[in-house]
């Protein structure tokens, strides 16, 4: 059986966090008829995106035994992504 690495599981938590955060949100909004879905698709990724870099340069910067990796940015977008596409073409 293949060996799981910490980094590997902790991109895909990564990932996970951000297309749930995301799909939750697009549904959410969704429900609203105050908002197109073009521009809950983009306000939606662009909030998270921006949350998603945001805490990771934050926790470079404040935290000892914490640090900025850009591939955790890449998970949290790719994350984002992919829970707005679930949502957003299903409706």
């Amino acid at each position: 059986m293949p060996q799981i690495s910490f980094k590997m599981t902790d991109k895909l938590a990564h990932f996970l966090v951000y297309f749930i955060l995301s799909a939750l949100m697009v549904w959410e909004i969704g429900k609203s008829q105050e908002f197109s879905k073009k521009q809950t698709i983009w306000t939606v990724f662009g909030l998270t995106a921006i949350y998603g870099i945001v805490i990771e340069m934050l926790q470079g910067a404040f935290f000892v035994y914490r640090y900025f990796e850009i591939m955790d940015i890449f998970a949290n977008i790719t994350g984002s992504i992919c829970g707005v596409l679930l949502i957003a073409l299903k409706k």
